[in-house]
């Protein structure tokens, strides 16, 4: 068994919960047809500003939205997330996870003791800093690297997601 024990900080968890909203097939699919059409409405309106030199009211608002869409979404979204998860009172904490053949068990003060049997768990995915281990279509389980005892413990962790058929998903330029 693996004990993991750390206190979780608002920012990671805020970072960690946009990282699992789009990695969900949908909303992936969305963001990407909303990025393409931001994208070529930028590059129309740039191109008419860079050749006729004239843009209307409507065309500089417009280019502005496309601006903010592509350049200012995920850190404006990441700080809604980390607002909300420091209202949390169980972000203020230690939380206790349990890793066994059995599943994963957590618990903690101020907070909903869980569960995750190994046969509903089908990804799990790793960062740079920890692995988010989907829980359900809405919840997830921030499991950090520097909550192990050592990296002997977080081999033993990828080797029993190994054993239990649960793929890995590696995303080394993704910091939480």
């Amino acid at each position: 068994m693996i004990k993991i024990r750390y206190t979780p900080e608002p920012k990671i968890l805020g970072r960690a919960s946009l990282f699992f909203a789009e990695k969900k097939p949908f909303i992936a699919f969305v963001i990407i047809f909303f990025n393409i059409i931001m994208t070529l409405i930028f590059t129309v309106m740039l191109l008419k500003l860079i050749l006729v030199h004239v843009i209307t009211t409507q065309e500089l608002l417009s280019f502005i939205v496309c601006i903010l869409w592509l350049f200012g979404r995920k850190p404006l979204t990441a700080k809604m997330l980390t607002r909300k998860m420091e209202n949390q009172t169980n972000t203020q904490f230690p939380m206790e996870i349990e890793v066994s053949d059995n599943g994963i068990i957590w618990h903690g003060k101020k907070m909903n003791d869980g569960t995750l049997s190994w046969r509903y768990l089908k990804k799990v995915y790793k960062t740079q800093n920890g692995y988010i281990v989907p829980g359900s279509v809405t919840r997830f389980l921030w499991v950090p690297f520097d909550g192990f005892k050592n990296t002997k413990e977080q081999a033993e962790f990828e080797s029993i997601l190994e054993k239990k058929q649960v793929i890995l998903k590696h995303y080394p330029n993704w910091r939480c």
